[in-house]
């Protein structure tokens, strides 16, 4: 399942593809993509969309929800059944094994193993020596599509 997403352009009042938007593209070792937890999508799409104007787009087969802010990073709400606050927030790797082992070197902890998000890539949970998680993400390579 590819996904395309749109910006929304306030000024010009209509989507515009992603690939005609100027936007930074995030960098190894810089924040890529932020997760807000929630237990309902459309009260989260509601509010994010309402407020900051945000495209939010609901998927139900993934249990997921992401949103594009016209700006990186953008992210995704996250379905939990019980809340606990805080948003967790993802910086681009290169290696995620690389990445675990030294964060376990300099004290860190691994929360959450290796998976992959499919056609996406792959993410893991870390915490910092003073409990606080955050992610690290690694991008699947992008196979050209037929006929283009």
């Amino acid at each position: 399942m590819a996904l395309t997403f749109l910006f929304y352009c306030k000024a010009k009042e209509e989507a515009v593809p992603a690939e005609e938007v100027k936007a930074p593209i995030p960098t190894v070792n810089a924040f890529c993509h932020v997760e807000i937890p929630t237990t309902d999508f459309e009260k989260a799409k509601d509010f994010y969309s309402g407020l900051f104007n945000w495209k939010v787009t609901i998927m139900p087969e993934m249990n997921y929800a992401s949103f594009e802010t016209g700006a990186v990073p953008g992210g995704g709400f996250m379905k939990v059944e019980e809340m606990k606050p805080g948003m967790t927030n993802y910086i681009l790797v290169e290696d995620i094994e690389a990445t675990i082992a030294k964060a376990e070197e300099l004290g860190g902890k691994l929360i959450h193993e290796k998976e992959e998000v499919p056609e996406m890539g792959w993410y893991a949970l870390l915490a910092d020596p003073d409990g606080n998680i955050f992610g690290i993400w690694k991008s699947m390579e992008r196979k050209p599509e037929q006929g283009t």
